[in-house]
């Protein structure tokens, strides 16, 4: 009976928006190189790194376990860096906390470089530009995220609160993003539901910027070593093949109906955690390389103490 309400509520819930192409949120490029390389699949997560974008379960320990991770696009011109930590962890509550920064830089304004046309043609000459009107400029954004999870029986439920800050030229924004997800597990089965993506700025000129919940469902299967994920939005189905070759190597796979594929490998060790990706931008359609490395504190700590 609870599955039959689980499927209506959420058919319900994608019938009711429609999904504009918001991909230009900073939060966007939050994704860490695991869920990249498993098609931007939206997850119940046993990882600090994947916290931007989906909710932690309770069963795995984050605290003391840094991440970081750096990637950049379009010929080197933008720059994205990420960083989350574990605050709180008990065995009800997980309080997590994250940065990311996008700097795009060497941009020209040219906004006052444009004399008064001679040729009255429409089109910029040589001798009708200023070029001493032309001045370089560069679009920064940070994004601050507080997640906050709470177990209830085999309910997990995780809000997302995501202040924005946003620099362009001489101009500035701020603004806020909310993702909730409510997710629960039957043995080696995990359903998840999110609404996400609410989303407002403000500029300082009085320009405002708006977009609706956009509600998710998705789910995992374990088998094994083994572990398989589906999700879907309104408009797009993204799938993921995540396969554990040993303890310490897994190597993963996506793709999504965007006809995007990507793939990676993550190298767990006792003092760190690698994860690699190889991914396509929706937007750009050109391939990105994406590494993150997470740091087991308590591990460095007690290494160190046998050291000396």
């Amino acid at each position: 009976m609870i599955y039959k309400k689980i499927i209506y509520f959420l058919i319900l819930s994608l019938s009711f928006t429609n999904e504009l192409n918001y991909s230009n949120s900073i939060f966007n490029s939050a994704k860490s190189p695991r869920i990249n390389a498993l098609g931007g699949c939206h997850y119940l997560s046993n990882n600090i790194s994947d916290v931007f974008y989906n909710p932690i379960n309770f069963e795995s320990s984050i605290h003391k376990k840094p991440y970081f991770s750096y990637y950049n696009t379009i010929n080197s011109s933008i720059d994205i860096f990420q960083f989350s930590y574990n605050i709180l962890e008990n065995n009800f509550q997980k309080l997590n906390f994250g940065l990311i920064r996008r700097q795009i830089s060497n941009l020209n304004n040219t906004n006052s470089a444009w004399l008064i046309e001679q040729d009255n043609d429409g089109i910029p000459d040589y001798n009708e530009v200023d070029y001493s009107q032309v001045y370089n400029f560069q679009d920064e954004e940070l994004g601050v995220l507080l997640s906050y999870s709470h177990r209830k029986n085999d309910y997990n439920f995780n809000l997302k609160s995501k202040p924005i800050f946003h620099f362009i030229d001489n101009h500035n924004a701020y603004g806020l993003e909310i993702d909730f997800y409510l997710s629960r597990s039957f043995k080696n089965i995990n359903l998840i539901f999110g609404l996400i993506d609410y989303s407002y700025k403000r500029w300082d000129n009085g320009t405002t910027e708006e977009k609706p919940i956009k509600p998710i469902m998705g789910s995992t299967i374990l088998y094994n070593n083994i572990l398989l994920l589906f999700s879907i939005n309104e408009i797009n189905a993204k799938y993921g093949l995540e396969y554990k070759v040993n303890n310490n190597f897994t190597i993963r796979y996506g793709y999504s109906d965007f006809k995007n594929l990507s793939y990676g490998f993550g190298l767990n060790l006792d003092l760190f955690e690698i994860n690699y990706a190889y991914f396509q931008s929706n937007d750009l359609k050109d391939y990105i390389k994406q590494f993150s490395i997470t740091m087991n504190l308590n591990e460095i700590n007690d290494t160190i103490k046998n050291i000396y």
